[in-house]
């Protein structure tokens, strides 16, 4: 399958490219530690190279960084756009149960970190700092309570990185996310395996 476009063609067995398996449990079975498709993903990060910096997680085309600098929510967004990204926006469950997963790997699932959700411009009508549709929420129980000044969002400790809005002076840290060239990922050149293939079978 071409990345380009989706279409198949015949190649040469015997070239190393990634592959896609299909997996027929739940997403959940995926996040469990040791699950054999992530350590697959691991595996194929080593052998393809991981497009992220050093000390930064990639997961589905985005790199991802917890900024350990406890700083209210300008200054984490700053800190984020300072390295071309923005703070992290959570459009599905399963973005939202891998970053869950990704914090809890760094220790840190029971402490407060600033997402880039917001309602500052108008109460109640929350947006993300990129623009992303708010199509997916997941605020703990009684929350939002739109309390005073309680215009930002965070993963919350103490609701299992469940969401909270808490005033934006607030100090926590922080997760930031960009978007990364999956091309880079793989580490492959299509076209030049494709002429290397047509020279092989001639």
């Amino acid at each position: 399958m071409y990345f380009v476009n989706g279409r198949w063609n015949d190649v040469c067995c015997d070239i190393p490219l990634p592959s896609i398996c299909e997996y027929q449990g739940g997403f959940e079975q995926l996040l469990r530690e040791e699950s054999p498709l992530l350590t697959i993903t691991v595996k194929n990060q080593k052998k393809y190279g991981n497009p992220c910096s050093k000390g930064f997680e990639y997961w589905m085309g985005e790199c991802y960084w917890i900024n350990l600098s406890e700083k209210n929510y300008f200054d984490a967004s700053n800190d984020c756009h300072e390295k071309g990204g923005h703070l992290v926006s959570i459009v599905s469950h399963e973005q939202d149960r891998w970053l869950k997963e990704y914090v809890r790997h760094y220790g840190l699932l029971r402490k407060n970190l600033w997402i880039g959700m917001n309602d500052i411009s108008k109460e109640g009508d929350l947006v993300w700092l990129n623009g992303n549709e708010v199509n997916y929420k997941h605020f703990a129980n009684g929350q939002p309570s739109n309390g005073q000044d309680e215009n930002c969002v965070i993963l919350w400790g103490d609701a299992n990185g469940q969401w909270d809005d808490q005033p934006c002076h607030a100090k926590f840290r922080s997760i930031c996310k960009w978007t990364e060239s999956i091309g880079k990922y793989l580490g492959v050149n299509l076209s030049v395996i494709y002429i290397i293939c047509i020279f092989l079978k001639s």
